[in-house]
């Protein structure tokens, strides 16, 4: 099946993925499809949509957390639902639908008559991931048997949403860890057993381009002094040694003679 074959490029490929919301609306013969990732507080972590969906609709689905008032999800995510291909027709009073206020403040306000939704709710760490096709309201809802053929698609899709979502997770926190660091007043530097650089914040980077007391070479952390660049070794080395290393301090002096204090410890 060609689009499994194309789920499956999605997971190593963003460019791939950012057609994939398309693919999957054609092989169900409708308009428009959302793939989305939600954490353990129900925050959104991504939404990834075909291109029926304007910027400006999308960009308002996220920011006005318009997901919380989904009138499919909640009958989606019953547990006898979860990991399976769902019809809002079979599921969903059509008439409440239309009364709601994802209906008419999200879809309305854009212009939009999407009334049918064939989807689905996969868990994954306390959160989810789901899948929504869509029809306009003058379309016919999808049957029991386009659901059915869905379903082998389920499996491959939520193996590849949820690689995507633990991505997303570890990209946000890498990120927020970063500027937590970049903030600090001191500088922070990262080095393997051999000095080698693997990261440096704002302030370590200030200190390698106007210090001479500790410079980068080769990519390589180093000091100006010969004992001072030997002690610095020794306490790198017995800081990766795994459990139970400590590493201890070191004074560093400059050119002009001023000094730079150094504390070496395990990561």
């Amino acid at each position: 099946m060609r689009i499994v074959e194309l789920i499956y490029e999605a997971m190593t490929d963003d460019e791939v993925f950012a057609t994939l919301p398309a693919a999957l609306a054609r092989a169900a013969d409708a308009r428009s499809c959302m793939l989305q990732a939600f954490g353990p507080g129900n925050e959104i972590l991504f939404a990834a949509s075909d291109d029926y969906f304007s910027p400006e609709s999308h960009a308002f689905y996220v920011e006005a957390g318009m997901f919380h008032h989904d009138p499919w999800r909640g009958p989606f995510s019953q547990r006898r639902h979860l990991n399976r291909a769902c019809s809002s027709q079979q599921l969903v009073d059509f008439e409440s639908y239309q009364r709601s206020v994802f209906y008419n403040d999200f879809f309305r306000q854009f212009g939009d008559d999407t009334a049918h939704c064939l989807g689905s709710v996969m868990p994954h760490q306390g959160g989810c991931v789901t899948l929504g096709i869509h029809r306009g309201v003058t379309a016919e809802g999808f049957s029991e048997m386009e659901t059915a053929a869905m379903q082998p698609v389920i499996p491959h899709l939520r193996c590849v949403l949820v690689v995507k979502a633990r991505l997303h997770t570890a990209n946000t926190e890498r990120v927020n860890a970063n500027r937590l660091l970049d903030a600090l007043p001191y500088g922070v530097l990262v080095v393997d057993h051999g000095r080698r650089l693997i990261y440096a914040n704002a302030s370590a980077e200030a200190l390698l381009r106007s210090s001479d007391a500790l410079i980068a070479r080769a990519g390589r952390i180093i000091a100006r002094g010969y004992d001072e660049d030997t002690r610095l070794d020794a306490l790198i080395v017995t800081s990766t040694r795994g459990i139970g290393s400590r590493g201890g301090g070191l004074v560093l002096t400059t050119s002009s003679g001023s000094s730079l204090r150094l504390t070496v410890s395990p990561w």
